[in-house]
């Protein structure tokens, strides 16, 4: 199946399309961080992309999308208990919590109903841990505004009207 992928030209001024190859071909280190390049590029390489194909080679996987209110029930909880701000943490927050919970606790089940009940490496994003900064914040770092129109191009670009992509 092929798959085409629009990337920004350089001066961010006009969109080409990119097959898969295309898309495979570019160099990741000479794109710029959280564009929309860069995220094309990354989600080429998802686990749901590979996980099913590989399912013989690699530990088993299940994965769930994570709306935006249960990220941002994450983030202010982190922010609570990492960061030391104060107040941060909702009772919508605290709900969203409690259905993400919920989400990750029927997926560890479904994985030990197959046989897999050893232990569970829970990933709430595609990028590793290493990878990711320890305080986000603008102007540095990249907005809510910036992550939510990243999420909402994926979703349009996949056919997912008004369906929430989030980390997996």
């Amino acid at each position: 199946a092929k798959a085409a992928v629009v990337a920004m030209s350089v001066d961010g001024d006009e969109e080409t399309e990119l097959n898969r190859e295309e898309l495979l071909r570019l160099n990741p280190f000479s794109l710029v961080n959280f564009s929309k390049e860069k995220l094309r590029y990354m989600a080429a390489f998802d686990n749901e992309r590979w996980a099913d194909e590989l399912s013989e080679v690699t530990y088993a996987t299940v994965s769930s999308p994570v709306p935006w209110e249960e990220a941002l029930a994450v983030q202010h909880h982190y922010q609570e208990g990492c960061c030391r701000h104060r107040q941060t943490v909702t009772a919508a927050d605290e709900a969203a919590l409690k259905r993400l919970r919920a989400k990750i606790h029927a997926l560890m089940s479904e994985l030990e109903a197959r046989g897999h009940g050893d232990g569970y490496f829970v990933r709430l994003g595609p990028r590793s841990p290493k990878d990711a900064p320890m305080m986000v914040s603008e102007p540095w770092g990249i907005s809510e505004g910036q992550i939510r129109s990243a999420l909402q191009d994926v979703s349009e670009r996949m056919g997912l009207h008004g369906g929430a992509v989030g980390p997996h």
